[in-house]
């Protein structure tokens, strides 16, 4: 591994983007940090502020790196359901634009974090990367016309990429508002007090990764030789919303109140990651509990 890499996290103040810059700095690498609002970073660390949306501030980011993290997403899966225009004007446009100045300056290796929701329909076994896509939300569907584009440019232009779809992340530094990341939402409505809204009947089973070894797998992998373009990344243990809430009970003793509303016709009832590929290639082993995580997380939380 060239510990001096030069990279660039386009996202460095979000939730997997800021703990990554931090770790890929501590490892040594030459780290700049694109954002879209200036952010306290650790000594060391280059930062730039721009907008995702201009091709000239990306440029700016993009030129003279090695390897280019594109964790950027203006939409999640609610707002993308809402308006799936906004998804393809936005995220697919410059995803593209960004791996053609990928192209421009030489860039060895894109790393883009894909999801899990990008299979799109129910197994009764944890997926493999060689199953089929057939997302169903437009948030997914935007995920994989990205990842079709980096096959494109990666045939087409020698672009390599490393494609990681990342099941549920958790953890400290999430924000417990909105409509994405059910731990975090649903810790902080038990911290003030409020119901929770569960979907259906609680039975959907999720895999839930702890941020901490979803940063500890990237920062090992990136710049490494790889078998393949695309890695399932998963904790390898499958949830329900309904185990979730029992562990935040356990954790925060606390009476929560449950409300349930009908499900989406977006939700997959079971989105289970088969991991193998990982384990096996670089002995990936996440090493945090989901007790341990939501407990941290639980920590984070009451100190906003």
């Amino acid at each position: 591994m060239n510990s001096l890499s030069k990279v660039v996290v386009l996202g460095g103040g979000g939730f997997i983007g800021r703990p990554l810059v931090a770790a890929l700095a501590k490892k040594g690498h030459e780290v700049t940090s694109f954002e879209r609002r200036h952010t306290q970073m650790p000594d060391g660390i280059h930062t730039i502020t721009g907008d995702f949306m201009n091709e000239d501030d990306l440029e700016q980011a993009i030129a003279g790196q090695e390897y280019v993290f594109h964790f950027i997403s203006t939409t999640n899966p609610a707002s993308s359901a809402q308006n799936p225009l906004l998804d393809i004007e936005s995220n697919i446009r410059m995803s593209v634009k960004i791996m053609q100045l990928c192209v421009k300056h030489n860039v060895k290796r894109l790393i883009f974090p894909s999801t899990s929701t990008i299979y799109g329909y129910t197994l009764d076994r944890p997926f493999k990367e060689e199953d089929a896509t057939r997302p169903i939300s437009p948030y997914a569907i935007s995920k994989l016309s990205i990842e079709r584009y980096l096959d494109f440019f990666e045939h087409k232009h020698g672009l390599g990429y490393l494609s990681l779809r990342i099941t549920n992340p958790y953890g400290e530094g999430q924000k417990p508002t909105g409509s994405q990341g059910v731990i975090a939402i649903f810790l902080k409505l038990v911290l003030d007090g409020s119901p929770i809204t569960v979907f259906g009947d609680g039975s959907m089973v999720r895999d839930y990764l702890y941020i901490d070894d979803l940063i500890d797998c990237i920062v090992d992998i990136f710049d490494k030789k790889t078998k393949h373009s695309v890695y399932n990344l998963g904790s390898g243990t499958s949830t329900s919303v309904n185990d979730i809430i029992d562990t935040i009970k356990k954790i925060t003793e606390k009476q929560i109140v449950v409300d349930h509303k009908p499900s989406r016709v977006s939700d997959v009832q079971r989105v289970e990651l088969d991991s193998r590929r990982l384990q096996e290639e670089f002995s990936f082993s996440p090493s945090t509990s989901l007790e341990e995580g939501i407990n941290k997380a639980w920590g984070y939380i009451q100190k906003l």
